[in-house]
């Protein structure tokens, strides 16, 4: 492929070490494995492919970037099969370490664990489990302390807790999770004290006061001259009234400006106390100026005047309440933070004790125990590398990191200090050295709430100079902006929205040419000027004018269900590449919300116009209907006594008792454990009907079987024993989404594993389901079970995290107006050593945030919306095609627009600064309308009138704008219930249903049939359910065979012999036979030698032996309701939900199609007699063979073992 001149560089640059800021859709992933095979086959330059450190952020990731590194190198090798060297590399590539952060911190730690309290055949915790632990640590933690610190816990309880300890433990867990973040999470806590410790005027909590008293009186006094001339304007009468109105406003306005500007100076004091009682005596706003309304004036300007005056007031005497308070709490949080810093550590003992007792560490574990590998200090308190760490940068030759962007603090240095000639920059912070290769993109980091910093990739960035060749031992910066994935229509939609909206204090990073997205498509080359692929943005607007018409339940999921609709139904063309199109299929359509929780309503309504569509299902395990059931016949097997669980496991699809059933049971002793009935209705104690006695002694002798194999085996191996021995999977994968059921049952052996070796490896069934029982007491739950992606077409609904890494033609963004994260915990932490916690009053029985709690809760929201912005440009991204976005525009939506205008005035027009203040994306996309042309026209549209607007005039035509009522789009749907008629169809049906006679055939029919059943009871041939035991053996011996004995023989045979030795020698196989124990020496000996090799020496047998795919004895087991029976066995099997099992002799494949055979050892029949008896059954078999493999079945042959023909069907 042609590489750009940007991506060239990131490919041949060498001697340096090189991030790449890579946008999105610019082909990263190829480049970086370019970059790897080029430097694998330099012969000149040679790089050892097993002395390379690839880290990716999930298995999935490195599991790719590996596949692909060795298709590179096999084509190489396809190219120069004689080229020893490239032999040799991929050989060696086998080796090298391309895996997650993660997996080579624990490689690490096993190739170099010394003094840890782990040995080096260490388990990794299973997420559930490690919170089981911690919650453990966590309530002995709380038991320590109440037993021997009783005066401190009480003190703690009283600052946090209200009526239990929860609060306290939310506490230590919010702690615990920033400082797993930090790489010297010990060093933080003593800083941090130390800090708290020093004199108020010289800790960072003063300082950091002083500068934000500085700015907000920056912005009042700036308030306060704007106000100043402001007045003329509101004044412009010459009356002596508007005259002496005039007059008294400019007075008060100048006296804010003087008062304002003295506070400031104040600020300037030597002292806290002198600056507190100085500011005390100076603030004095007088009432604002009352103007009457005889008086001519400008209103809104006016109205500007009060606001401005609103806010500079406020921030003048927020400056004093924070003077005024910030001793008191900063003593505050010392007193707390110094027992609380004790209770984390006695926490952190008490959780390493527990992890260490199993030699189990989880993965922020794994990273700590890697940094303490690899770093230590010098005698500046620097951080150099260790020995170990010195080794291994010699070691490798080459370190990769992917997704850069995502890495932690820990993750960051951990592979700074691994890297070549590691170094410190003028102030002792760690660099990477000269090996490093880094990609990924600021705009794209979404994972703050994993810990990500991407003010690690920023200041990399910045601290690096730009490449060129040449350029030896420094940290240089490429930056790859042409995407190649959009079309131009998408792109340039982007770039206006965030040209606009992206700046450093929000998104970190200034959207400017520098990162901006560059088309480079070239499916898309052709269609730069296609109008049909202009983004759409889909006002939604809910008017109340008739308050009794009907709405949907959500809007907005009505709207693109109906879009999609239309798309599919008018073929809406997708390209392909740039020559081919087709028509659009649900499979090109996402639509992305902000929470999980929005996607069953668009599955929902997509569903009720017949497409297909998938959420991501990440909860609700332990709920599953088929999960729950094996769980429920574990609490059995370990107590048989639980009655609502041996009901839930009797009426389950693995037993198949009935209500009916239960009743009886019940009916029978109403006042015992239903599992005593049973015991006593198996003795024969209880009376009961046959059938349902039957039932009771296989459940109560599967029962038994379990629970003495419960004695001795794991849950594990139990559960496995479970599947084995029933038809529960096999049933449950009857059902619609049958795969993902028994992914589920699967999951349930892992989890089982999981607690054995990571929890308790000698708790058996009784410990699994305690365990299972607390990580369901504690609201938690497992992932769902993986399946492989299915080939249906669907419309995939996710969530805009989820998103990451994908795209599709077609990208729907939804539900906008969703609130930023605004919930904090009590406590607050920030990197440079600050803590802040909010606290309980108990004078005013009221909690109060304080100032070192507000400072830092300040920058946090900023992160937040950082984050929230970044999130944004992730999801207009993913589109390929076309981006539909959907803003609603109701009465209380305009109010909120209305508030962005009077914002965007105050802030002089300055979108970027408006932006910071927006509490959701649809304020994003409102800023970016408003500063559109086409702003004016959504106004006439909507019949709004605007407090104020500003005048914005951007040209661009970027986008269409579309206005949805969504009352009408239903009355659409409803418009044919406006007349009633009588349904002739319903009529019938209520009339065959009143005239019914009940049929009580089905009653009696078993739940699960044969298909040699099915076909005697359709030809009435004796008692379809009575069968025929198989004779012992003894009586079979020194006996002549009965015709039935002589053709299971035969049957057994042809099942169980291998074919070629059958047919080299016969009798040795049948010898073989008789050892392993198959057939008897009687059956054996009536086994007809010629007539088997007339088999083998049949074309029937040839087509077998060169058959592509050959199956013995097929078993199979589908739904009665699946088949397509004639009338006469619909008469009999109507209605009916059992099952229906057999068995198929031989299954071959040929050209993708399948060819069915059934050995038949009937005596004196001809071939069409055998047709005729046969062919319901075979029929049936074609019909369930076609269903279970999805392959049509070309030809069916009877084989007559007595004719020695096969008989084509």
């Amino acid at each position: 492929m042609a590489w750009t001149s940007q991506q060239e560089m990131a490919i041949n640059a060498r001697n340096c070490s090189v991030i790449v800021s890579a946008a999105a859709g610019s082909g990263k992933t190829a480049v970086l494995v370019e970059r790897l095979v080029s430097m694998l086959t330099d012969k000149e330059n040679p790089v050892r492919a097993d002395r390379m450190i690839i880290a990716t952020f999930t298995n999935d990731a490195a599991s790719e970037l590996r596949q692909r590194l060795n298709l590179k190198l096999l084509g190489k090798i396809n190219e120069e099969p004689e080229n020893l060297y490239l032999l040799k590399q991929y050989t060696l590539l086998q080796n090298a370490k391309i895996s997650t952060i993660n997996s080579f911190c624990f490689d690490l730690l096993r190739d170099n664990i010394s003094n840890q309290g782990i040995t080096s055949d260490f388990s990794v915790l299973d997420e559930s489990i490690d919170k089981l632990i911690t919650n453990e640590a966590l309530e002995e933690t709380l038991d320590l302390w109440c037993r021997n610190r009783k005066s401190d816990i009480e003190f703690l309880y009283d600052k946090f807790c209200i009526k239990n300890d929860s609060n306290l433990i939310t506490l230590i867990c919010e702690a615990d999770k920033f400082l797993s973040s930090l790489a010297m999470p010990d060093l933080w806590l003593e800083k941090t004290l130390d800090e708290l410790n020093k004199p108020l005027e010289d800790t960072i909590y003063y300082k950091r006061l002083k500068e934000e008293n500085s700015e907000r009186l920056k912005t009042a006094i700036k308030l306060a001259e704007e106000n100043i001339e402001l007045i003329p304007e509101i004044f412009y009468d010459d009356t002596p009234q508007s005259a002496k109105a005039f007059q008294k406003s400019e007075e008060q306005a100048e006296n804010d400006l003087i008062l304002t500007k003295h506070v400031s100076d104040v600020l300037n004091g030597s002292s806290p106390e002198s600056i507190k009682n100085k500011i005390a005596e100076c603030i004095s706003f007088d009432r604002i100026v009352t103007v009457k309304k005889d008086i001519q004036h400008d209103e809104n300007l006016r109205n500007i005047y009060k606001s401005n005056r609103s806010e500079l007031t406020a921030l003048v005497k927020k400056c004093f309440s924070q003077v005024q308070a910030i001793e008191t709490d900063v003593n505050e949080v010392r007193d707390i933070f110094s027992l609380f810093k004790e209770m984390i550590e006695d926490y952190h003992k008490i959780l390493w004790n527990k992890k260490t007792e199993k030699n189990a560490i989880n993965f922020n574990d794994g990273e700590r125990l890697a940094l303490e590998l690899l770093a230590d200090t010098d005698q500046n308190g620097h951080i150099v590398q260790s020995q170990t760490a010195e080794s291994i940068s010699d070691y490798y030759d080459i370190i990769m990191i992917d997704e850069y962007q995502d890495s932690n603090d820990k993750q960051d240095l951990i592979f700074k200090l691994i890297s070549k000639n590691y170094k410190t920059d003028k102030n002792g912070v760690p660099c990477y050295g000269d090996n490093a290769f880094l990609v990924g993109d600021v705009k794209q980091s979404i994972y703050k709430f994993r810990l990500a910093n991407p003010q690690n990739f920023i200041y990399t960035l910045n601290s690096s100079s730009e490449f060129s060749y040449g350029t030896h031992n420094t940290n240089t910066f490429i930056k790859l902006n042409k995407n190649f994935r959009s079309s131009k229509h998408v792109i340039d939609f982007v770039n206006y929205i965030f040209c606009n909206i992206m700046s450093k204090n929000c998104g970190d990073i200034v959207y400017d040419e520098s990162e901006m997205l560059y088309f480079g498509s070239l499916n898309y080359k052709n269609d730069t000027d296609n109008e049909d692929n202009k983004t759409e943005i889909m006002l939604i607007n809910e008017t109340d004018e008739e308050a009794d018409a009907e709405k949907p339940d959500n809007s907005e999921a009505c709207i693109t269900a109906k879009k999609i609709f239309e798309m599919i139904e008018n073929k809406v063309l997708v390209r392909v590449d740039e020559h081919k199109t087709r028509p659009c299929e649900a499979k090109d359509f996402c639509i992305l919300v902000r929470k999980n929780k929005y996607t069953s309503d668009y599955i929902k309504e997509l569903q009720k116009l017949g497409i297909n569509a998938k959420g991501e299902e990440e909860k609700g395990y332990l709920k599953s209907r088929e999960v729950m059931v094996l769980l429920d016949l574990l609490r059995i097997i370990d107590n048989p006594l639980l009655d609502i669980s041996i009901t839930a496991v009797m009426m389950s699809p693995m037993y198949m008792f009935t209500a009916q059933d239960l009743a009886e049971i019940r009916i029978a002793d109403k006042d015992s454990y239903i599992y005593l009935i049973i015991e006593k209705i198996v003795s024969g104690e209880y009376e009961v009907n046959n059938a349902l006695r039957e039932k009771c002694t296989y459940f109560l002798n599967s029962l038994y079987h379990f629970r003495l194999q419960a004695v001795t085996l794991s849950a594990e191996e139990l559960i496995k024993n479970i599947y084995d021995m029933t038809d529960f999977i096999t049933v449950m994968q009857l059902y619609t989404d049958g795969e993902k059921k028994r992914a589920n049952l699967r999951f349930l052996i892992n989890y089982a594993h999981n607690y054995e070796t990571g929890y308790n490896n000698s708790g058996g069934v009784s410990g699994f389901i305690r365990y299972i029982d607390r990580i369901i007491a504690m609201g938690d739950d497992f992932s769902q079970g993986k399946i492989s992606a299915p080939s249906d077409n669907y419309v995939s609904v996710k969530t805009m995290h989820k998103s990451k890494g994908l795209e599709y033609p077609f990208i729907f963004l939804v539900e906008t107006e969703t609130a930023f994260r605004n919930d904090y915990p009590q406590v607050l932490m920030s990197t440079d050593n600050r803590v802040g916690f909010v606290v309980n009053n108990p004078e005013t029985v009221r909690r109060y945030r304080t100032i070192p709690y507000t400072q830092i809760l300040e920058k946090n929201k900023a992160d937040i919306c950082s984050e929230e912005m970044r999130l944004f440009y992730v999801a207009l991204t993913r589109a390929k095609q076309k981006l539909f976005l959907l803003l609603k525009a109701d009465e209380k939506q305009l109010k909120r627009v209305d508030a962005l205008c009077c914002q965007l005035i105050a802030d002089k027009n300055n979108i970027r600064k408006t932006a910071e203040k927006a509490s959701s994306i649809s304020d994003w996309l409102w800023l970016c309308l408003i500063s559109h042309r086409k702003f004016k026209k959504i106004c006439e549209q909507l019949d709004y009138e605007f407090t104020s607007c500003p005048d914005f005039q951007s040209e661009q035509e970027l986008f269409g704008i579309d206005f949805y009522c969504p009352q009408l789009i239903l009355q659409q749907h409803n418009q044919e219930k406006q007349k009633y008629y009588p349904d002739t169809e319903i009529i019938k049906e209520i009339k065959s249903i009143w005239d019914m006679n009940y049929d009580t055939e089905l009653s009696t029919t078993p739940a699960k049939l044969s298909v040699t059943q099915i076909a005697k009871k359709v030809s009435n041939i004796g008692d379809f359910l009575n069968c025929t035991l198989k004779r012992p053996d003894f009586k079979t011996e020194n006996t002549s065979l009965t015709g039935t004995e002589r053709g299971t023989a035969i049957h057994t045979f042809l099942q169980y012999c291998d074919f070629e030795n059958a047919i080299s020698d016969i009798e040795n196989e049948i010898w073989n036979m008789i050892d392993k124990g198959y057939i008897s020496e009687s059956e054996g000996a009536v086994i007809p030698r010629k007539k088997i090799i007339a088999f083998f020496q049949s074309s029937l047998y040839k087509r077998i032996k060169s058959a592509d795919k050959v199956n013995r004895e097929m078993k199979f087991m589908i739904a009665l309701d699946e088949l397509d029976f004639n009338n006469e066995i619909n008469q009999k099997f109507k209605n009916s939900h059992g099952m229906i099992k057999g068995i198929m002799d031989l299954v071959f494949q040929e050209d993708d199609m399948l060819v069915l055979v059934d050995y038949k050892s009937d005596r004196g029949n001809n071939a069409q007699k055998l047709k005729e008896k046969y062919s319901l059954q075979m029929n049936l078999y074609k019909q369930a063979l076609e269903i279970i493999t999805s392959m049509p079945v070309k030809e069916v042959y009877l084989y007559s073992v007595e004719m020695e023909k096969e008989i084509l069907l």
